[in-house]
């Protein structure tokens, strides 16, 4: 079959995104004006440099020269074989999380994470995507305390601000969401030295959840120029050019991704 457009962001590992509300079906069916705002899910958006604390926060305690000299005894032969089987064994369930996430089985995939917490509450990607997974169940309070715990142990990360964006946005708080988002972005900038688009997408859903169409489309925008294989910021773009009355720029858009995407069914409606 003809491939899809990517869902993943071009800074992301073991990242995809979902598009709902006007990314998950209904293309133009709806009359103007009461279209309903996308909601993108991040989920599992956690860059490498991020993602690997799970596994190497677990075994640092036994694989730390510093931490071990401090405890006051010297690392034996044995406590380096658990720290090796240790990591091993905390990523080979970060694999089997990741797995059931892309497969949509997500409260299978949060049970791991909650496995993983438990050797390690310190770890901030580990509560992360646990909120994602809490996200992609709708359970959008629940995932705000997760990102929340993981913003305050890793401030400076920009992934869980983007989740908890999301969250915010699924519990229809929209001006915290856009802030989420906004620092996201900033966060980016300040640690990759490179503005996100997934960041600017999100915003600008986030704004178009609270009918600030003419924002909306702004950001679409930036997050298009900043990726342009990021299509579903394409086709934000031109939901939101329909819905400020430019029909003729929108359905431009929507045939040129129904040709190069035929799967693409959002655009086929």
């Amino acid at each position: 079959s003809t491939p899809g457009p990517s869902h993943t962001s071009a800074m992301a590992v073991e990242c995809f995104v979902i598009g709902h509300g006007s990314l998950g079906g209904g293309g133009c069916r709806m009359p103007k004006r009461e279209r309903k705002p996308a909601v993108t899910m991040q989920l599992s958006a956690n860059r490498r440099s991020f993602l690997v604390f799970a596994a190497a926060g677990i075994a640092s305690q036994w694989t730390n020269p510093v931490a071990s000299r401090a405890a006051g005894s010297a690392l034996s032969d044995a406590e380096k074989q658990r720290a090796i089987e240790d990591f091993e064994r905390v990523t080979e369930l970060q694999d089997i999380a990741f797995d059931y996430t892309n497969k949509g089985e997500f409260q299978r995939a949060e049970r791991i994470w909650t496995r993983l917490l438990n050797l390690d509450e310190s770890n901030a990607a580990t509560w992360s995507n646990r909120g994602n997974c809490r996200t992609s169940q709708g359970r959008f309070d629940e995932a705000v305390q997760d990102f929340t715990r993981a913003i305050e142990l890793a401030e400076n990360e920009p992934d869980p601000y983007l989740g908890r964006g999301v969250a915010y946005e699924g519990l229809g708080r929209f001006e915290d969401a856009m802030r989420d988002d906004q620092t996201a972005n900033e966060k980016s900038i300040a640690r990759y030295g490179m503005e996100d688009p997934v960041a600017w997408n999100n915003l600008g859903n986030a704004q178009a959840g609270s009918g600030r169409w003419k924002e909306a489309k702004s950001s679409y925008h930036k997050a298009a120029l900043l990726n342009p294989d990021y299509v579903f910021a394409v086709a934000n773009e031109a939901l939101a050019a329909y819905q400020l009355g430019d029909d003729a720029s929108s359905i431009r858009t929507m045939k040129f991704l129904v040709r190069k995407y035929p799967n693409f069914a959002d655009m086929h409606g």
